[in-house]
């Protein structure tokens, strides 16, 4: 579960390495799925994003373990996170460094499964 102030690492290719989330959308903790906005802490130089700018995430991994319908268990080794453009819907990265669950699909995240390597 993902709360207010939780630093999570960025799984993508946009430059940031980890940011905070400091609100989360329509829930009081963030579970695999939810929008959140979070804020960048560190970043490698040369890349799209800089420190301190905001963004909207989808977050693709925790380490609580999540239950899916068909009574498997998904839990993660990293708290993870996909940036979001905030007036756009679409992803600021171009590729995604890990395998996403097959959940987001049919959460509405189409996007985020066709920019990563695999599903589970």
């Amino acid at each position: 579960m993902i709360f207010n102030e939780s630093k999570l690492s960025v799984l993508d290719n946009s430059g940031a390495l980890l940011v905070k989330c400091f609100r989360i959308y329509g829930k009081p903790f963030g579970v695999l799925g939810t929008k959140i906005i979070v804020s960048v802490k560190s970043f490698r130089v040369g890349k799209k994003v800089k420190k301190g700018e905001i963004f909207k995430g989808i977050i693709i991994s925790t380490k609580s373990i999540y239950r899916r319908n068909t009574g498997n268990y998904l839990k993660s080794d990293v708290n993870g996170v996909v940036l979001w453009k905030r007036k756009e819907e679409s992803p600021v990265a171009t590729r995604i460094k890990y395998a996403v669950p097959m959940e987001l699909r049919f959460l509405g995240y189409l996007k985020i499964v066709l920019l990563s390597s695999s599903t589970y």
